[in-house]
């Protein structure tokens, strides 16, 4: 009965330990998720008065471009739709760049916003580059560096990436959100 009574505790003492182990691994990936979501991830549109109102459809642009040349270009029309109830300062850029099996690249871009009353370009030089120098732009670009004023209106919005130096075949994955800023807001 001492045997028995003994490997009878042992089995339940190793069984409160992987079930409190499991718990505990619960417990962690809800709070790292928790921490993740509201910490981590970024906001996709912001607005500095209450008057301002910028919609995005959708609140976030993903774009993916497979690479198989040295260097290229490729568009993307009408990618979301920006409405701004009144005028208001607008800060395009990137959240997230990454590649696969490139081994250098440099990635730029173009922004258009095109309405009825309206047109605006915002130039994206070196969105990315791996392995490759890239141009010292002097000049600060607004909507890239600084906020853009933006009248109210409809926007439909496009982008031009273009790249050079490519090394190898991937591809790159893009993704970005507009936000509002006020002139004096030095955050991107």
């Amino acid at each position: 009965m001492g045997l028995m009574g003994f490997c009878s505790d042992l089995s339940l003492h190793t069984g409160f330990r992987a079930g409190l182990l499991v718990l505990i691994f619960v417990v962690i990936g809800v709070v790292s998720s928790f921490y993740y979501l509201y910490y981590m991830q970024p906001q996709f549109t912001t607005s500095t008065s209450s008057t301002s109102i910028l919609l995005t459809d959708p609140s976030r642009i993903y774009l993916e471009v497979e690479i198989s040349s040295v260097d290229g270009v490729k568009g993307f029309s009408v990618i979301a739709v920006i409405n701004v109830e009144n005028v208001d300062f607008l800060l395009f850029r990137p959240i997230d760049v990454w590649t696969d099996d490139l081994s250098a690249i440099g990635l730029s871009g173009k922004m258009l916003l095109v309405s009825s009353n309206n047109n605006y370009t915002i130039d994206m030089p070196c969105i990315m580059r791996l392995n490759v120098s890239c141009p010292l732009i002097t000049a600060i670009i607004p909507g890239y560096d600084m906020p853009l004023r933006i009248e109210s209106g409809r926007y439909l919005v496009s982008i031009e990436l273009s790249w050079s130096e490519a090394k190898g075949r991937g591809g790159i994955y893009l993704s970005l959100s507009p936000k509002l800023r006020t002139p004096q807001d030095p955050t991107h």
